[in-house]
This record gives C-alpha cells, structure tokens and sequence, in this order.
C-alpha cells in the first residue's frame, strides 16, 4: 500500500513539472505573440493589413491565454491531488 501512494505522489510530481515546463513554454508563446500583435496593430490603424490577418492574431492570442489557463488549472488539480493523499494542506509547491 505505502509503495502504491509513493508511486502515485511521484506520478503527479513528475505531471507537475511536466505541466509546469508546458505553461512556461505557453507564457512565453504568448508574451512573443502579444508582442507581434502590437506591432501588427500599430500598422493595422495606419491601413497596412488586413482585418482577416488581425483576427487571426487575436484568436491565436486568445487561443494561447486559453492554453495557459488549461495547465494552470491542471496543475492546481494536481496539487489538490497530492494534499488528499500526503494530509498536507501546503505541499512543496
């Protein structure tokens, strides 16, 4: 029994991480991409481009902010999980 709620703890510590490397990746996605929407932005209102590019841009931005929040929450799950089976309300997170 103690050797099957060792395994799982490792489990969800090695899906943690994993999450965890996954929403910085996506973050930083994002963050490159917003950066890209400005500067398409700003040359959108000066007439150059075109509103199909523009909404493209959008929902990818939208699209990524969504993905984000999917492994956050993920990863809150995750947490809760290991609090269940250590009867920790704080673990090393």
């Amino acid at each position: 029994m103690a050797e099957a709620i060792t395994r799982e703890m490792v489990d969800l510590m090695l899906d943690y991480e994993r999450l965890n490397r996954q929403t910085a990746l996506i973050e930083s996605q994002l963050e490159s991409h917003q950066l890209r929407v400005a500067v398409t932005e700003a040359r959108y209102r000066t007439g150059q481009g075109s509103t199909t590019s523009m909404i493209g841009l959008w929902q990818r931005m939208e699209d990524l902010a969504v993905r984000g929040s999917e492994k956050r929450i993920e990863q809150d799950q995750i947490k809760r999980a290991l609090e269940i089976l250590t009867g920790e309300t704080d673990p090393i997170f």
